[in-house]
């Protein structure tokens, strides 16, 4: 028996590459020559497709403020270790992802608006060393005379 070899072009699939404008002639060269991309002229993006980039980039920037505030709020950095696989994290919905960073940032909008009642509440009574009461935030002790809304709220 003679051994036969059948050699059957892979399966394409269309992708869209995005990458900084400055580097897209780089990125592209090289994805060519190492084989894992054919390049074909892109045409222009629909109005529809454009205003639907515009809104995720409109959502993801008003997500990325909420983190910021919430990492601006925290007394130091630690290096944690996420609960889930990356891999896992990376391919949820970013719809999930949205909904968790709102949740956690409504928490601690409502954590700092007991906070900031309870530091009132503490000045009115004149107790605990003149209005500097600690409270537990996020895991963290955090003077009340500290919390600033300005810092924390942008």
């Amino acid at each position: 028996m003679i051994p036969l070899f059948v050699n059957t072009p892979e399966r394409m699939v269309k992708v869209r590459v995005m990458t900084v404008k400055d580097a897209r002639e780089k990125t592209l060269k090289t994805l060519h020559t190492i084989g894992v991309l054919h390049v074909e002229e892109g045409k222009e993006l629909e109005p529809a497709d454009i205003a639907a980039i515009e809104k995720e980039r409109g959502e993801v920037s008003e997500l990325l403020t909420f983190v910021e505030s919430i990492l601006s709020y925290l007394p130091e950095e630690k290096a944690v270790s996420p609960a889930e696989d990356v891999e896992v994290i990376y391919t949820r919905p970013f719809s999930e992802i949205s909904g968790e960073v709102r949740e956690l940032y409504n928490r601690l909008h409502k954590l700092y608006e007991r906070t900031v009642s309870v530091s009132n509440e503490s000045k009115e009574l004149g107790g605990f060393g003149g209005g500097d009461v600690m409270i537990i935030s996020v895991g963290a002790f955090v003077p009340v005379n500290d919390c600033n809304q300005s810092k924390f709220f942008a």
